[in-house]
């Protein structure tokens, strides 16, 4: 693999499609140990329903984020938006399961800049979670709080609903991306609303991992992550 030319494709294709996807180069046997953890977890917290964050230090998950390949393309990506420091690493798994009832799509900013999602359990019916991406709608805000309030105009219940709209999604040029396990996505989750699609049947799961935050140790944005946290542990003791 040629790591710089790697790095010129993905960011072209930021620029074209507003995401991209690369052949998984991982090592295969990780994602077998991944997946034999969910199903450990599974029978152990009686529910299909939860997620991990590193917090947890979750030892297959850390190997792919110390993976030479991987580190030098993430920085390297960072590197094309002018980011010359990564100021934090966060990953978080986790598993759902399907509903027949119509899903809500929670569309969202990421706090922080680049997004690399790898899938690691994917329905195969057309309804599997498919990835909602509507590409860079913004920049790096200086400001904590015209983040704040840009994020708070996105995530509410109105504005999903509307951007959701089938002629919404259209007009304002939303990728609809099909997830398979052989792939690697990249998008800048901080700049793009996105979200998960339809998933009626079957267990999907993904790898999210995020780099560079924008925001990191300013007030809001402790107060969401730890929001954040006590929300996945309080499903895991449900």
């Amino acid at each position: 693999m040629d790591i710089s030319q790697t790095i010129d494709d993905i960011n072209k294709s930021f620029d074209k499609k507003g995401y991209s996807k690369i052949e998984n180069f991982i090592d295969d046997r990780i994602f077998t140990d991944i997946r034999n953890f969910l199903k450990k977890e599974c029978q152990k917290l009686n529910k299909n329903n939860f997620s991990f964050d590193n917090s947890n230090k979750i030892d297959h998950l850390e190997k792919i984020l110390k993976n030479d390949k991987f580190k030098k393309i993430y920085l390297g990506l960072l590197e094309k938006s002018n980011i010359n420091k990564c100021n934090e690493e966060y990953y978080v798994i986790g598993i759902r399961e399907g509903r027949k009832s119509k899903n809500k799509i929670l569309y969202h900013f990421d706090a922080y800049y680049l997004t690399i999602l790898f899938p690691i359990l994917i329905p195969k019916n057309n309804d599997n979670g498919k990835l909602h991406i509507f590409p860079r709608w913004r920049n790096i805000q200086k400001y904590e709080l015209v983040n704040f309030i840009q994020k708070i105009l996105i995530q509410n219940p109105v504005t999903r609903k509307i951007i959701n709209f089938n002629f919404i999604k259209k007009l304002l040029n939303m990728k609809e991306v099909d997830l398979n396990t052989k792939y690697i996505y990249f998008f800048q989750g901080y700049r793009s609303v996105h979200g998960v699609g339809r998933h009626t049947s079957d267990l999907r799961s993904t790898a999210v991992f995020h780099f560079h935050n924008p925001h990191k140790d300013k007030y809001i944005n402790n107060f969401i992550k730890n929001k954040h946290i006590k929300e996945r542990e309080k499903i895991k003791d449900q």
